[in-house]
């Protein structure tokens, strides 16, 4: 994810310090997915993976249900200023370069 901003970074630290140590994540949800890969986790989720992993459930979409998750949902990141455009996902050095700009 190379277009996410070291801002929006800070923003998902400072919400879940914020929640304080209830909250096992803070995860964007973006056009009504999950973006698992721009999270912040805390230790304590690492327990409910490892269930969830011995128990055959590879997925971890399920688990934002399961434990304590502070949503930043579609207009949250809209009032923060954050483009969803954000999560695109690129997953070879052409298709990066494909998306920068022409000089």
């Amino acid at each position: 994810m190379p277009f996410v901003s070291s801002a929006f970074l800070q923003y998902l630290i400072r919400e879940a310090r914020n929640m304080g140590g209830g909250v096992s994540m803070v995860v964007p949800r973006s056009k009504g997915r999950w973006e698992p890969l721009c999270a912040v986790y805390r230790r304590k989720f690492a327990d409910a993976v490892e269930k969830a992993l011995l128990a055959g459930r590879n997925k971890i979409d399920w688990l934002f249900n399961a434990a304590e998750t502070r949503v930043i949902d579609q207009q949250e990141l809209d009032q923060a200023g954050f483009s969803t455009s954000i999560f695109r996902n690129m997953n070879t050095p052409e298709e990066l370069e494909q998306e920068q700009p022409r000089a």
